[in-house]
């Protein structure tokens, strides 16, 4: 009976011990999202163009967020701020004097609000009420850029069109 008696016990605290035990929490969905970016041509703004040998660095940052020819990027935000100051530059170091290096600063505004994930991914930052105020000068490779949506969250969506 002793026997019977422990083997219960033992079989209610194993028992116990499983169901006390919590799900593995996997974080898939918490990341930050990215500003999504495209490039269109300015004489025909409903088609891509490719910018070719494009950098991308934050101002306050040396080091490149990229470096490639592309028609479309995606770049983080400062979480910690409301703006966050971009370097666009084609031809970053060129020695041929037929493509000179130019640079156009793109100044980002916006609002941070935090949302809970879950348990295991926390909080990830979305931005709202993005806004890009620009003026073209006629010696800079970009023309003209559009907020297409001013808010970047979780869905892929273009939020900013650059025409050059």
């Amino acid at each position: 009976m002793k026997k019977m008696k422990r083997a219960s016990i033992a079989l209610c605290c194993l028992g116990m011990l499983f169901w006390a035990c919590e799900k593995d929490d996997i974080c898939v969905d918490g990341n930050t999202p990215m500003m999504i970016i495209t490039f269109h041509d300015i004489d025909n703004k409903d088609n891509k163009k490719q910018v070719e040998n494009l950098s991308v660095k934050a101002s306050t940052k040396s080091q490149l967020l990229l470096s490639a020819t592309t028609d479309s990027i995606a770049i983080p935000l400062n979480t910690t701020t409301q703006n966050t100051n971009f370097d666009f530059i084609i031809n970053l170091g060129s020695n041929d004097p037929t493509l000179p290096e130019n640079n156009n600063l793109i100044a980002v505004q916006y609002a941070v609000k935090d949302v809970y994930v879950s348990r295991a991914c926390g909080y990830v930052a979305n931005f709202l009420s993005l806004d890009i105020p620009f003026t073209s000068a006629p010696e800079k490779w970009i023309k003209d850029l559009e907020v297409i949506n001013n808010t970047v969250d979780a869905k892929p969506n273009t939020h900013v069109k650059i025409y050059h």
